[in-house]
């Protein structure tokens, strides 16, 4: 083997053992810098979208509250929804808040933060006699890739098919084209896309199961999960977050019970 490869060779050891040795943020850091860099998917209305080329929604603006409980600025990733949890393993991100339901499977992945909300994954449809789930027997079913939506409706067992979208919005519409019988979603976006659309003779008349919806950060990353959790319960407690919550939500209720 040359001199040059040998080296080339041993350079390229170096920057992988460098790569993998490489600490996520702790909270002491993020404070010393001013400035926590968290990711969302700004692609999920009323929770974090794009309006007006501004990022925004309940989430984003309950992460601003939190912030500044914290005594820090934001820095704002946004990416594909199956991307975000990956990317705290590879320190891309502090932190992410993007409605994720709390599952066994990626809280093996991550850490999961104290829930800032509860919902469900609620059935979409123009078909009034899709009641219960017996009733999605043999139908065809839109949702969001990689999302609990999708596991949840895979243990029905009794469709007749389930189309995958990269975004919600497009599991949306084609529920509304009648290329699928129903669309699941999250209980609020869900009331948020019907409002929008109050001609479109779609309802939302089934809850399939409930969710308790939290942030995330990478997994040994307690600090971070620490602060986090004092300034939500600041902001709860100082009633910022539920008047945050009746602007989006009026008197739809997202307490966990």
């Amino acid at each position: 083997m040359s001199l040059v490869l040998r080296n080339a060779l041993k350079c390229l050891l170096v920057l992988i053992v460098s790569v993998s040795v490489a600490q996520a943020r702790d909270w002491k850091t993020i404070k010393q810098q001013g400035k926590i860099v968290v990711a969302t998917e700004g692609q999920f209305p009323p929770f974090n979208h794009i309006k007006d080329n501004k990022l925004t929604g309940f989430e984003v603006e309950l992460m601003e509250l939190i912030a500044k409980k914290a005594g820090v600025s934001i820095e704002w990733k946004t990416g594909d929804f199956e991307t975000l949890l990956p990317g705290l393993t590879q320190n891309r991100w502090d932190l992410v808040i993007a409605s994720h339901a709390i599952t066994k499977e990626r809280a093996n992945l991550v850490t999961f933060t104290d829930t800032h909300y509860c919902s469900g994954g609620v059935v979409v449809t123009k078909n009034p006699l899709l009641r219960n789930a017996r009733d999605l027997q043999g139908k065809r079913a839109s949702v969001q890739a990689a999302t609990s939506y999708l596991e949840n409706l895979q243990k029905l067992g009794s469709l007749k098919e389930i189309k995958t979208f990269p975004q919600d919005d497009e599991a949306r519409a084609a529920m509304l084209a009648d290329q699928v019988d129903f669309w699941v979603t999250d209980r609020f976006a869900a009331a948020a896309a019907l409002r929008a659309s109050p001609g479109s003779g779609a309802r939302s008349q089934l809850l399939l199961f409930p969710e308790s919806i939290a942030a995330a950060v990478e997994k040994e990353n307690q600090s971070v999960k620490a602060e986090y959790n004092r300034a939500l319960a600041a902001v709860i407690a100082d009633g910022s977050y539920k008047q945050l919550a009746q602007r989006y939500f009026g008197d739809m209720d997202l307490q966990c019970r």
